[in-house]
């Protein structure tokens, strides 16, 4: 990138382009499609470690961790699920499945205020104090609505704290799943790679906007990212392998 088209602070999460300003892409992940992913990889993981699954403790929230790991070694994970997986270049399911975009979001900046008289708030890439960022793509062919009974029933169990085991295996079982792939990076590491390679790195950016902010994520290109040019652990496809 040309360095009088850009602003970048790594210890305030900046980066914008000026260059691209008009060609902002919007993704969101409804808190619906947030909980498949977390369903999904909890039963993954519990194929060979004890899980804890914090995402819904406020102890945790301002730390951005959503499950905790116990096995050989204890670490923390807080989990990033992205639709833009899809095998259908032509098909797209709001919020559950669109085409593979072939690209990381990392957010750098969760607030860019409008009014600039007001202060910006760094994105989860430089706030979470998690260990592990597990990156899971995953693509579902179920339609919006179909699995709306399944989410309120769980979200009655959360509230009522009552044991959610079996929601959610009706989910697993309910799920249509297009495609999925999980990536995983220590997140110092990643900060650190970033930090080092920013200058030389193929990026554009993606801005989520809202009222009164705009939220601000790099979108880096998945090869540039995973090993062994960068940080990210392609560990496949985990969908196939809860099934076994």
């Amino acid at each position: 990138m040309a360095q009088d088209n850009k602003v970048f602070d790594l210890h305030h999460g900046y980066l914008l382009r000026t260059d691209l300003c008009a060609g902002v892409h919007t993704t969101r992940v409804a808190k619906k499609f947030e909980w498949f992913g977390l369903t999904l990889l909890k039963r993954y993981l519990e194929k060979n470690v004890v899980i804890r699954d914090v995402h819904d403790n406020p102890q945790y929230y301002s730390k951005g961790i959503d499950l905790i790991v116990q096995g050989k070694e204890t670490f923390s994970i807080d989990l990033k699920t992205d639709s833009y997986m899809g095998t259908d270049p032509m098909r797209k399911i709001k919020g559950q499945c669109n085409p593979d975009s072939g690209v990381m979001l990392i957010e750098t900046i969760s607030q860019l205020q409008y009014n600039r008289n007001k202060s910006d708030v760094p994105g989860w890439f430089f706030t979470s104090e998690a260990d592990e960022i597990y990156y899971y793509y995953l693509a579902v062919l179920n339609e919006a609505q179909e699995l709306t009974d399944i989410h309120s029933e769980y979200k009655m169990k959360i509230k009522s704290k009552t044991d959610t085991r079996s929601v959610e295996d009706n989910l697993i079982k309910a799920l249509k799943v297009d495609n999925d792939m999980l990536v995983t990076y220590n997140l110092k590491k990643a900060r650190k790679w970033l930090s080092d390679n920013i200058d030389e790195l193929k990026i554009s950016y993606s801005g989520a906007t809202n009222p009164t902010y705009v939220t601000v994520s790099l979108r880096i290109p998945r090869e540039l990212f995973l090993e062994p040019s960068g940080p990210g652990r392609n560990l496949g496809r985990v969908y196939p392998k809860i099934l076994e």
